[in-house]
């Protein structure tokens, strides 16, 4: 049976299956030190090996969520998509801020996925989410937009 290190390697294989499996299996046995991989894993081309690195995290869970945090301050759309999908599903409260910030992302699809995270975060623990910070986020966002009857409409104010 492979060991973790063996399975951090393979999410470099030219393979994109061999890629996929590295992926799941690191989120099975619910690797921490694969953790740095697997954010990097979300910038993967292949959208099923950013899948299973971003389900895996969730599964790592807690001791993920400082990586992800971070991961979705990066420049990458991808990653910070899948990174703000994955902090609602790990519930950790202590990433609102970086949720709520993602609110002001010029990528309709972070935003979107910070919004839901947010309502998981909210539902989980309730009190836990600055409603205001978020109310203000998101009439920021309608404030810089050109559109400003669509950016309404999306921020739902």
């Amino acid at each position: 049976m492979a060991d973790v290190n063996d399975y951090i390697e393979k999410l470099k294989d030219p393979n994109s299956t061999v890629r996929e499996h590295a992926a799941y299996m690191l989120g099975k046995r619910k690797c921490v030190s694969g953790v740095p991989a697997l954010i990097e894993a979300l910038k993967d081309e292949d959208w099923y090996v950013r899948w299973y690195a971003a389900e895996a995290i969730v599964k790592i869970s807690s001791p993920a969520a400082p990586a992800v945090r971070e991961a979705l301050r990066d420049g990458n759309k991808d990653m910070k998509k899948k990174a703000a999908w994955a902090l609602g599903r790990i519930g950790d409260h202590s990433a609102s801020d970086v949720l709520i910030e993602a609110l002001k992302d010029g990528n309709k699809d972070v935003r979107k996925n910070a919004a839901e995270s947010l309502e998981k975060i909210e539902e989980k623990t309730p009190g836990s989410v600055n409603l205001d910070a978020v109310q203000k986020s998101l009439k920021e966002l309608v404030k810089k937009s050109e559109d400003k009857e669509a950016a309404k409409k999306e921020a739902g104010i």
